[in-house]
């Protein structure tokens, strides 16, 4: 590793250690206005500190570890949307990793200082038992990205217990949009787990920011406003 390399590292990680400061920063906020979640938020927000101590170490020792790491969990999904990237993919016959396999690996990114596994697929709640396993790693924020329509009561109970297991929903905007890239009635079956989820207040939604201007625009903000009032407390977009 050369000096440059080394620098542009470094100015990496502080960066994305700024960001992982950010958000937590955003989760205590959340804890002093919801108090039933302070408690969860202020553990949260002690691993995460411990985590970025670690990569701090492993930086001083050239050992270069970003905080976040994206697990493509499965290629399986519930659903074919136009445009899926997964879909692109020339995906071979061999098996999918393990649950104990990615415990391994869950193991290394804890040692390493992740704090962050998002976990991607297909559709990650296919994988009931990994998803449950996440539990184990209270140190590391699991955010899921889901389409939500597996999303049932036993779910939102599990979601409600494990504060460091993250749904984020993705929808592309409204119900005339999302239907038309991931099928009739998918935006409906979304509203229905958003609903079931909302009065645990632990579910984050995923739109499309070109799709969730547009809807913004159209509706003067009424719909997000809807969400919020629901228990919503992160828009992620992309």
């Amino acid at each position: 590793m050369n000096g440059s390399n080394s620098l542009s590292n470094q100015a990496l990680t502080e960066k994305l250690n700024q960001a992982v400061g950010m958000l937590i920063s955003e989760f205590v906020k959340i804890a002093v206005s919801d108090f039933s979640s302070a408690k969860n938020i202020v553990k949260i927000a002690s691993r995460q500190r411990k985590t970025s101590l670690i990569r701090e170490k492993n930086e001083r020792k050239g050992v270069h570890v970003p905080p976040f790491l994206i697990a493509s969990v499965t290629q399986k999904c519930n659903l074919n949307c136009k445009g899926c990237y997964d879909q692109e993919k020339i995906h071979d016959c061999s098996p999918e990793l393990t649950t104990a396999d990615w415990r391994n690996i869950f193991e290394q990114a804890r040692g390493l200082g992740i704090s962050f596994i998002l976990l991607a697929g297909g559709e990650p709640l296919l994988k009931e038992e990994l998803i449950k396993e996440c539990l184990a790693y209270p140190e590391i924020i699991f955010p899921v990205f889901t389409n939500g329509l597996l999303i049932d009561d036993q779910w939102v109970e599990y979601f409600a217990k494990s504060r460091n297991i993250v749904p984020i929903v993705s929808i592309e905007g409204d119900s005339r949009q999302t239907n038309l890239r991931r099928g009739s009635g998918v935006y409906e079956k979304a509203m229905v787990s958003f609903e079931r989820a909302s009065a645990k207040k632990d579910i984050l939604w995923n739109f499309n920011y070109s799709n969730f201007r547009k809807l913004c625009q159209c509706t003067r903000r009424k719909i997000p406003e809807r969400f919020f009032g629901a228990g919503l407390q992160v828009v992620y977009v992309h």
